[in-house]
């Protein structure tokens, strides 16, 4: 093994490991450095991909990357047309192309709609959609070279029905659905997968943005009886990574313990 750190200046800071200095297959988890982008960084791992955990939080994602079996940690701000073309440059010049993307970042700021301001809905818009456009655009090049590949955009039962509080999160996570079905039609042709998994509440940090007395209202809507295990969630995107889906394009996969049956 050996490390090989980009020559451009202007790339995220990473540091890239080359398995017997052949790249191998590559996945990209944004928002990868806890919850559920953790959760599927290790699962991707386990399947064999180098992985690339795309973070704004250093620490966190740096130990997550140190951890796995081949992995790299790039900070960046998944809303920057420019990080994500620096990202596309270590992406060509270390790895010859991207095999998976996951686009799994988003922030969860729930607020009635009277209470919602234009600049959190901006926030939360361009870290939930317009991440994913700038992740589709990046990652269509990069898939071309290796002849093909699968991106995983992570949406939310949100985006299959309403909750109360969540106008502006619903709005990008139905955005995020709508753009899966478009981009799973235009590159079709290019051998590029798209498909949306659709979590429903699960076990991690961003479920205790809400008040303990809306929780507890949607455990109990849950059929299952539970909330959702990261690993789960997890299990679904790996499936969809893998060949086992290769005819699987344009899908939306719930995984939610049947809350939205």
């Amino acid at each position: 093994m050996k490390q090989v750190t980009s020559p451009a200046s202007n790339c995220p800071s990473t540091e890239a490991i080359l398995v017997n200095d052949t790249p191998g297959r590559v996945a990209v988890v944004t928002g990868g450095a806890s919850g559920l982008g953790a959760a599927i960084a290790a699962s991707l791992s386990n399947d064999g991909f180098h992985l690339v955990v795309a973070d704004l939080n250093e620490p966190t994602g740096r130990s997550l990357a140190e951890s796995l079996p081949s992995a790299s940690f790039v900070k960046m701000d998944v809303s920057s047309n420019e990080d994500w073309l620096a990202l596309a440059h270590v992406l060509d010049e270390q790895f010859q192309g991207l095999d998976v993307l996951v686009n799994n970042a988003a922030i969860y700021r729930p607020k009635a709609i009277a209470d919602e301001t234009s600049e959190g809905f901006g926030e939360i818009f361009r870290v939930n959609q317009l991440s994913v456009l700038l992740g589709i655009q990046t990652a269509i090049p990069l898939m071309r070279r290796k002849g093909g590949g699968s991106i995983i955009n992570v949406s939310s039962t949100g985006g299959l029905t309403g909750y109360p509080g969540t106008i502006a999160y619903a709005s990008t996570k139905w955005a995020v659905r709508g753009m899966t079905k478009v981009a799973a039609r235009e590159l079709a042709e290019l051998g590029i997968r798209v498909n949306s998994i659709h979590p429903g509440l699960c076990d991690t940090p961003m479920a205790n943005e809400n008040s303990e007395e809306f929780l507890e209202s949607l455990r109990a809507s849950i059929p299952l009886g539970r909330l959702g295990k990261p690993k789960e969630v997890a299990s679904s995107v790996s499936f969809l990574a893998s060949p086992a889906s290769a005819y699987i394009s344009g899908a939306e996969l719930a995984v939610d313990g049947a809350a939205t049956a």
